[in-house]
């Protein structure tokens, strides 16, 4: 998913902890492959990217 913004260079006025608790619900569900970032793209996206593993089956 993309946005336009930025992510501030200085932490700014946010603490983080919604990504925190996002990026460790998926973990937690997901288990130790599962993750969550953000990442700028151009000079005024943001791209928030989710990795949900797949299950293995034998």
């Amino acid at each position: 998913m993309s946005n336009p913004g930025q992510i501030p260079s200085g932490r700014g006025t946010s603490t983080g902890v919604g990504l925190h608790n996002a990026a460790e619900r998926l973990r937690l569900i997901f288990g130790e492959s599962a993750t969550l970032r953000l990442r700028s793209e151009q000079p005024s996206t943001v791209v928030a990217e989710a990795v949900i593993p797949l299950p293995q089956h034998p």
